[in-house]
């Protein structure tokens, strides 16, 4: 899959923000056992919980008494949780490669630690066996449905003028990718030079780099990069701020980064 450059400079940002809140979802697929559902501490002698996660989309959570599986969804730090008998959402507190923790609404911090234990027996009362043979149901998992990615239109009302190459150059401050505000403590920079050049930064650092160049009719940029080549379309532009539009990323808003003035 080829990610956009303006969302390649997001993506890296994001999995910084994730190191510093100890929350790296790369974890997830694994084998976890319950230490506490809220104020109780587990394993007791009576009772064993373990939470198996795959690569394919499906959540298995077995106890001393049930087994039970539902297909799971991640985003950022939110896993929901769908099957016949439950839909809810899990907000993932921490996540390393040790340990799990998550708030759920009817247990509050969920907390995990990595196992290779398997799930425990399930326990069927001895009585139930004198009268028939428990019966075994086999557990149907759907396939995880993909969403399409949402493809925006490039093509905007912006009226360009004579400045409008001039007034692009500069570095420019992301403000917010489509609905998501840049993360707190974190800098995302677009640079335009008059050369032509074009870098993204993150806190300072260069993540992507590549060229620019008005379109003909100076409503659109067209990006060569090292990763991808894409067009931005122009929706608003003047000396402090601009709005561009990605077809992947949507609206991108951003602000002109004052110059350091020279001592």
């Amino acid at each position: 899959m080829k990610y956009s450059l303006i969302a390649v400079l997001f993506l890296f940002t994001a999995m910084h923000i994730d190191a510093q809140n100890e929350i790296d979802t790369k974890f997830l697929v694994n084998s976890w056992k319950v230490v506490s559902l809220g104020e109780n501490a587990l394993p007791t002698e009576d009772f064993l919980m373990i939470f198996k996660f795959t690569e394919e989309g499906v959540v298995t959570i077995g106890s001393t008494y049930s087994v039970q599986a539902a297909n799971y969804k991640l985003e950022n730090n939110k896993i929901s949780i769908s099957s016949e008998e439950v839909v809810e959402t899990w907000e993932i507190k921490k996540l390393t490669a040790d340990e799990f923790v998550f708030y759920e609404e009817r247990s509050g911090d969920v907390k995990l630690v990595v196992t290779t234990e398997e799930f425990p027996a399930v326990v069927t009362p001895i009585e139930a066996l004198e009268f028939e043979e428990p019966k075994i149901e086999e557990t149907k998992i759907e396939e995880p449905k993909i969403e399409e990615p949402v493809i925006n239109s490039i093509e905007t009302d912006y009226q360009p003028s004579k400045k409008t190459k001039k007034l692009m150059i500069g570095t420019w401050s992301v403000i917010s990718i489509g609905n998501i505000s840049a993360p707190e403590g974190m800098s995302l920079e677009i640079i335009l030079s008059k050369e032509g050049k074009v870098e993204m930064l993150s806190n300072g650092e260069k993540n992507v780099s590549g060229n620019w160049k008005l379109s003909e009719d100076k409503k659109k940029i067209n990006i060569s990069g090292e990763l991808n080549n894409e067009v931005w379309g122009i929706k608003s532009l003047d000396k402090s701020n601009m709005v561009i539009v990605e077809a992947m990323a949507g609206d991108i808003v951003l602000k002109r980064k004052a110059d350091k003035k020279k001592k």
